[in-house]
């Protein structure tokens, strides 16, 4: 990891962002050790630690509230949690393909849990899978909504599904397509400062 970030700094960046999965043989308080670590070897340096989704599978397995996986990694340093692992916020859709994974509900608890401890965070969309219109307005309405609640989501982050070398396949979404929505979220996002583009996925 060390490498990697000295590697970063080599081409003047400052911004770190961890995207580690769902390791069952972890446990949240593991990640705060390891962060702590990280932050006291690259103090002048910024870091997204964890995203959402996995902030709230650590919390499930180490036995925690979302409050107190909360308290947890604010103590121990954590200053950003982006809103990653979102996908599509619509019940429909996540019965469809994670059932088993988490409710519309249970992730904006958990980002609320974040927000009221003070951490930062962001929230995302990935689009083009066999998502229906409907479902992706109803996404942008929630996350309004949550937004006129607490006003605390710093950007938005949407990017394109990639079927290539997976097992759902399917066909990618175009680039015009892709801006079209795009801009459909500048709009309808009025109240998130900061609209933000993929352009790794994108190609």
């Amino acid at each position: 990891v060390c490498r990697r970030i000295d590697a970063l700094q080599a081409l003047q960046g400052s911004l770190i962002g961890f995207n580690g999965g769902f390791h069952p043989g972890l446990r949240l308080s593991d990640y705060a050790v390891f962060f702590k670590e990280i932050r006291t070897r690259y103090p002048h340096l910024e870091f997204y630690e964890l995203t959402v989704a996995e902030f709230m599978y650590y919390c499930k397995v180490s036995k925690l509230s979302y409050k107190e996986g909360a308290n947890l990694l604010y103590n121990s340093g954590t200053r950003w949690i982006t809103g990653g692992g979102s996908e599509i916020l619509d019940d429909d859709f996540r019965r469809r393909h994670s059932p088993l994974k988490y409710k519309v509900d249970d992730f904006y608890s958990a980002q609320k849990a974040i927000i009221d401890r003070g951490i930062g965070t962001t929230a995302t969309m990935v689009i083009g899978f066999d998502e229906s219109i409907e479902e992706r307005m109803n996404h942008l309405e929630r996350l309004r909504a949550f937004q006129s609640e607490t006003g605390r989501i710093g950007s938005f982050l949407c990017w394109s599904y990639k079927p290539m070398n997976n097992a759902l396949g399917g066909k990618e979404l175009s680039t015009e397509e892709y801006l079209r929505w795009l801009a459909i979220c500048r709009v309808f996002l009025h109240n998130i400062p900061h609209i933000r583009t993929s352009v790794l996925t994108k190609n």
